[in-house]
């Protein structure tokens, strides 16, 4: 990382196999996939964030930044009194994607590394569904209408670890994640047991990088489950609370009555150290103003330096259009960015940032598993039979795979998007939902414009907590990077 007042630039992780080459002599241009946020630090400087690379710079207000437009030797076209930049950092902003050679075919560039991501993956990510039944009542729920169908049975387990080993065998990847969920899924923890061994003792034979994860509700007892698992690798916990007790439990009731929010709180002191927290937030319209509180109690309940939160909108399905009205769009979106960076202030871990490229359903190494042992893409897909893409019980996949792996609803207008990278035509599964088709196209430019806006700000943030030494040699933000000058929520170039 570069001088925070002057350059600044971290790299992403699309760069695999690829770096930019920029001759200090020749002409060069700005990305076309930018995203520019000015005034981040409160000065006169601008954070250039690049879409395709995950890469980002920190460069004055004097350099004029125009995505797609060219530059020459290093300046601003025509010349004229505002800085430049010199070549040892054109050379550094090539690296990054942030600038490209002049006649860079930048469309196919990107495509190129895309498919790399979709293709060369080192990683399976397999998320299994034990069962769909639930002890919970969550009102947006968008398993409502399949809650009852299906529990998984320990001949289901072992095909379902067999399956997984030979498509190991097959990619070779150095990691595997499995997502242990539902329904609830410590309503039928037998399975999970079963696959977890069996995949952890095959992955340590074969030096793959082996973690269990678990989404639950919390309300069942969690130390013994999560001791069992964490045996084959460190388990990511993940729980929701909607809210203070009285807010959670009425968007969150128990099947059978009483209060979920105190199971939960209960559980949680109980969680074994072995196991890595994420407090998940269910955010809308209705809950919004009363995360603030919640937030009060975490910290009061000491778990500010144990758990992450991860705050995430609600969005309606096509289980669940009831839900739209409670949808948070527009400026409601500026009030969950608020109240993400008043969380980073006080000191709670956030977990928020993604990168460009495919979602892992469209990626050769990501799979979810039905109760009764079916395949499909996306776990948004289950119990939808046209888009069944195999079974556990089978070696070959049907026509639905490769048709959603595959699904490219880009038109001209995304392919001149600076978000482009990072949306790729929007959801399949959000496609599926709202127009019947996994290949229609869903814009959705202004949330993501939002969400990446709190993305980079806390980014840039973290970055800077990281760099800058604070009182008696602690970590913190100082100077231009204290966190008060962030408050604000201006609007980037788009």
């Amino acid at each position: 990382m570069r001088n925070l007042d002057t350059i600044m630039v971290l790299t992403g992780t699309a760069l695999s196999g690829y770096h930019g080459v920029v001759k200090e002599a020749s002409g060069v241009k700005w990305s076309l996939f930018l995203k520019v946020i000015p005034g981040i630090d409160g000065a006169a400087s601008q954070y250039v964030y690049s879409t395709l690379s995950s890469a980002a710079a920190l460069l004055p207000d004097a350099v004029e930044v125009r995505p797609g437009r060219r530059l020459e030797a290093g300046r601003p076209q025509g010349g004229g009194p505002r800085a430049g930049l010199s070549d040892e950092q054109v050379r550094e902003l090539g690296e990054a994607l942030i600038l490209l050679p002049d006649d860079a075919d930048e469309a196919a560039l990107a495509e190129w590394l895309l498919q790399r991501q979709r293709y060369l993956t080192d990683k399976v990510y397999a998320v299994i569904c034990t069962t769909l039944a639930c002890n919970s009542a969550c009102a947006y729920c968008f398993q409502k209408t399949v809650r009852e169908a299906g529990q998984m049975s320990g001949e289901v387990a072992v095909a379902t670890a067999e399956w997984l080993q030979r498509t190991l065998e097959t990619q070779r990847p150095t990691r595997l994640v499995v997502m242990f969920t539902g329904g609830e899924p410590l309503l039928n923890p037998g399975p999970m047991y079963i696959i977890a061994e069996r995949l952890g003792e095959y992955a340590d034979k074969r030096g793959v990088a082996f973690t269990p994860d678990l989404v639950t509700n919390g309300t069942l007892d969690l130390a013994e489950p999560v001791a069992r698992i964490s045996r084959w690798g460190r388990p990511s916990v993940q729980v929701t609370l909607d809210g203070p007790r009285d807010v959670h439990d009425r968007r969150r009731p128990l099947t059978s009555g009483g209060s979920s929010y105190e199971r939960i709180m209960r559980n949680l002191d109980l969680l074994p150290d072995s196991a890595k927290l994420t407090i998940r937030l269910n955010v809308d319209a209705q809950n919004l103003g009363a995360l603030e509180q919640l937030v009060d109690e975490l910290e009061a309940r000491g778990l500010k330096h144990r758990a992450v939160l991860s705050l995430s909108a609600v969005f309606e399905t096509a289980r669940c259009q009831h839900y739209r009205k409670n949808r948070l769009d527009g400026e409601a979106m500026d009030g969950l960015a608020r109240l993400t960076m008043q969380c980073f202030r006080r000191g709670f871990m956030i977990d928020i940032f993604s990168g460009p490229g495919p979602c892992v359903a469209q990626t050769e190494g990501g799979f979810a598993v039905s109760p009764e042992g079916d395949i499909y893409n996306c776990l948004h897909f289950l119990k939808f039979a046209q888009l069944k893409a195999g079974s556990v019980f089978s070696r070959q996949m049907t026509h639905a795979y490769p048709e959603v792996l595959t699904a490219d609803p880009r038109d001209a207008e995304c392919m001149q998007c600076n978000l482009m990278p990072r949306c790729l035509g929007g959801c399949r599964a959000g496609a599926w939902w709202t127009k019947g088709s996994i290949a229609a196209r869903v814009c959705e430019r202004e949330r993501l414009n939002r969400g990446l806006d709190c993305e980079l700000r806390l980014e840039y943030l973290t970055a800077a907590m990281r760099r800058e030494p604070g009182p008696a040699g602690t970590s913190g933000p100082t100077g231009p990077a204290d966190p008060a000058s962030l408050a604000g929520l201006a609007g980037g170039q788009s």
